[in-house]
């Protein structure tokens, strides 16, 4: 406020002038505001008295703009109320300070950066300089701000099979996605066609293959399972019924049929008659529990369940012991439940002549000529004990005189037989004395009996035998019951007839029913004994 001067009159002879400042003397004026000013003048003393002394100056304000400074620049008494920042103000205009924008705590991380801002009328300027976070990019660097650099992530490309996953940067550069290449669809629960499906097209789906089951169950087509190729059958198991077909493909035929396995009474007598219901030859029947075996004796049951109890077949009749000779038939008895061929006879000391095997060795009179009455067939070369081959030859040979043959078989008795080649059996034989064996009967067809034997004998004609009794018919050889009349003669296994020409023997003719021989597949042959 612009001083004022107050005149103060006094009732005395001396006139004091008071001057006064804008303030108080001696003291200053509390604004820092406008421009202070000096202080008034004294005033002049009256005639005749000494002028009073001046006042002192007090600070005067010089009104200015009022900014943001803190200090009360328009003297208004209100410091920074700056009529264009009705909110005030921000700062002291010329201060600085960091500045960041970014999230908290991303500042000196990566890429990001606190800045500088500067206070202009009263407000915070932009912040300069500052880095903040942004996308990030493939670059070496954390532009994001988040402690990581380049994490982009994965990338996918493709479906199934062909999908590829990646990283998206790798070393601060971009990584193309490149899905891999299709193949051929399998079952493996794999879209490896990369359509988008999987095991829609495995090209084995629909193949002929084998289920791994039985019966009808075994051929079926290939699916695919859950990604597992697997052959399902054409036939699918069934329950089993009696048909003779493996209806529940277990290998087994008829097993476990329903309606089987129960209890029954079979018409069978005995321990048979317990059975049970069974499917036998694609019919359900009652099939005995207990099979019939062979009678046993002395048990009073009926063993073989034919309603007779102990009826033992040949019991106390003549059985086989398994002996030899004449120990070989015993009588059937019982020994100790079971039927038992008990021996009779025993082996003899001796064996005479008798031709039985007395001494049960399978050797019957040893030492003994094996003898025998009429024509015998099958006969072992073995049998023939006492006899000694004197003339052998083939039905191909015709150059060997009778007189010959007969200087070597000399001995009082003549045994004829005939075989194939090599054979241990005489297909046809028999014997008698020597004289009756060679009676010349001519060409005619009466023969000479001996020993239950027809014998025939001519030098130029043919030489052989039939069983006593039986026609012949010497064509020159006896044809009868050959090929020649139609196998009609009878016994035409029990003849034997050899040509014979002009003193010596020819070649030919028959061995028993085979006849028209004249190859080197049969033998005749002559023992002699004494």
């Amino acid at each position: 406020m612009r001083g004022l001067v107050f005149l103060t009159f006094v009732m005395s002879t001396t006139l004091t002038v008071v001057a006064t400042g804008c303030g108080d003397k001696g003291s200053s004026s509390s604004s820092t505001g406008g421009t202070p000013t000096t202080g008034g003048t004294g005033g002049q003393g009256a005639t005749g008295a000494t002028g009073g002394d001046g006042g002192a100056g007090g600070a005067v304000c010089h009104p200015e703009t009022e900014i943001c400074d803190g200090k009360d620049n328009d003297c208004n008494g209100v410091a920074d109320d700056v009529p264009d920042l009705p909110a005030g103000c921000k700062c002291n205009d010329g201060a600085t300070q960091p500045c960041y924008s970014g999230p908290d705590g991303t500042s000196g991380v990566g890429t990001c950066l606190s800045g500088m801002q500067s206070c202009v009328s009263g407000a915070w300027g932009e912040c300069v300089g500052q880095v903040t976070p942004v996308k990030e990019k493939c670059d070496l660097a954390d532009d994001d701000c988040n402690g990581t650099v380049d994490d982009l992530g994965v990338a996918t490309c493709g479906v199934g099979a062909c999908q590829a996953v990646l990283q998206k940067c790798v070393d601060g550069q971009v990584q193309p996605c490149v899905p891999g290449q299709p193949t051929t669809e399998v079952c493996d629960g794999v879209d490896n066609n990369c359509n988008g499906l999987v095991d829609e097209s495995d090209p084995m789906n629909g193949a002929n293959c084998l289920s791994g089951l039985q019966g009808p169950c075994t051929v079926g087509k290939m699916t695919c399972d859950a990604g597992v190729p697997k052959c399902v059958p054409d036939v699918a198991p069934t329950q089993e019924a009696c048909d003779g077909v493996d209806n529940d493909c277990d290998g087994t035929v008829d097993n476990n049929v329903p309606g089987t396995g129960g209890a029954c009474v079979t018409a069978l007598p005995g321990p048979c008659s317990p059975g049970t219901v069974q499917c036998i030859n694609q019919a359900v029947e009652c099939v005995s529990n207990v099979a019939p075996v062979s009678e046993v004796c002395n048990d009073n049951v009926d063993n073989d369940c034919n309603g007779v109890v102990d009826d033992i077949p040949g019991l106390n009749g003549v059985c086989d012991t398994g002996l030899l000779g004449a120990c070989k038939d015993g009588l059937l008895v019982c020994q100790g439940g079971a039927p038992t061929c008990m021996q009779t006879t025993f082996a003899a000391a001796n064996d005479p002549c008798d031709g039985v095997d007395n001494d049960c060795d399978g050797v019957t009179d040893p030492g003994c000529l094996y003898s025998f009455v009429g024509v015998a067939t099958n006969v072992p070369v073995a049998s023939l004990v006492g006899w000694t081959q004197c003339y052998l030859d083939t039905y191909s040979n015709g150059s060997t005189s009778l007189a010959t043959i007969l200087a070597a078989c000399n001995k009082p008795n003549l045994l004829m037989g005939c075989r194939p080649t090599g054979s241990a059996t005489l297909t046809v034989a028999a014997h008698a004395p020597r004289v009756d064996v060679i009676f010349d009967t001519g060409t005619g067809n009466v023969p000479h009996n001996a020993n239950g034997v027809g014998w025939y004998y001519n030098s130029s004609w043919s030489w052989g035998f039939a069983p006593q009794g039986d026609p012949i018919n010497r064509n020159s050889c006896d044809i009868s019951g050959s090929s020649l009349d139609g196998f009609a003669g009878p016994d035409p296994t029990k003849r034997i007839c050899w040509h014979t020409g002009s003193g010596f023997i020819n070649g030919g003719w028959r061995c028993g029913a085979s006849d028209s021989l004249g190859g080197s597949n049969f033998e005749r042959i002559v023992y002699h004994a004494n």
